[in-house]
């Protein structure tokens, strides 16, 4: 009985272990299991603690509408939101949406604006949308700081 018990002690102290590193793990068993109406309130929840991957994934649901009706004003504010504390995707993705025109209207300087925090952040693919927009905006590996 004992051992048992250490046993269960154990799982349960390597479960809140896991939980503390990833605070998401259940959202993400969640989000690959497409249980949306269960992941919504812990993705909220979490985003109200400031996480900026959570925000990225509240973004995601909204824009996909997945679990919920597609919001494209909610995903912008999110995708937003997270990209300008410096989550790399969200970044990409407000670039891509600002370049392509598909779901709001075609912006080249918040395109850049966006494409440049992901470049900050070591993206090879936004530094490559950048040259594509204008050339003369990646020169000699330096970029231009249009945040101020």
């Amino acid at each position: 009985m004992r051992k048992i018990l250490i046993v269960i002690t154990t799982i349960l102290m390597a479960t809140t272990a896991a939980r503390a590193q990833d605070p998401l793990m259940e959202v993400k068993v969640l989000l690959n299991a497409e249980n949306y109406t269960s992941a919504i309130p812990l993705i909220e929840g979490a985003v109200a603690e400031g996480n900026i991957e959570a925000q990225f994934m509240l973004a995601e649901i909204y824009f996909y509408g997945l679990g919920t009706t597609r919001d494209y004003v909610q995903a912008k504010y999110w995708y937003s939101a997270a990209a300008n504390m410096n989550h790399r995707v969200s970044a990409e993705r407000m670039g891509d949406l600002y370049v392509s025109g598909e779901v709001w209207e075609k912006d080249h300087a918040q395109a850049i604006h966006f494409y440049q925090i992901a470049s900050r952040q070591g993206s090879t693919r936004a530094r490559e949308r950048l040259a594509e927009i204008d050339p003369d905006i990646v020169s000699m590996g330096e970029m231009p700081n249009t945040d101020q």
